[in-house]
């Protein structure tokens, strides 16, 4: 793994503690994420999950996906190339659905 995405995994190892922050805090007190106190910071994370796009060259938003859609690899879904297809679980295989490579 080179060092792009030795990063991409620290910064989302970060998110997915930060995230699980938010919504332990959020639930605790009734917070809606849009709330003036939650939003600004959603949109930090979202602006550095873009950011770890471009650094990777992702354009097909596939970090964002394994983010919100895949909940970090919990919801267990797949992604594909070429017609190969396998559960995405891990930055190691997110790599592999955004380059092709392991």
């Amino acid at each position: 793994m080179n060092n792009d995405w030795k990063h991409v995994k620290k910064v989302l190892k970060e998110l997915e503690q930060l995230t699980e922050e938010h919504r332990k805090v959020c639930n605790s007190v009734n917070l809606s994420p849009d709330s003036p106190l939650i939003k600004p910071i959603l949109d930090l994370e979202e602006l550095l999950v873009q950011t770890l796009e471009v650094l990777v060259g992702d354009k097909n938003d596939t970090i964002s996906w394994y983010v919100y859609d895949n909940d970090y690899g919990k919801a267990h879904l797949e992604g594909g190339i070429d017609g190969v297809y396998k559960e995405i679980k891990s930055v190691k295989d997110l790599k592999w659905l955004t380059s092709g490579t392991e």
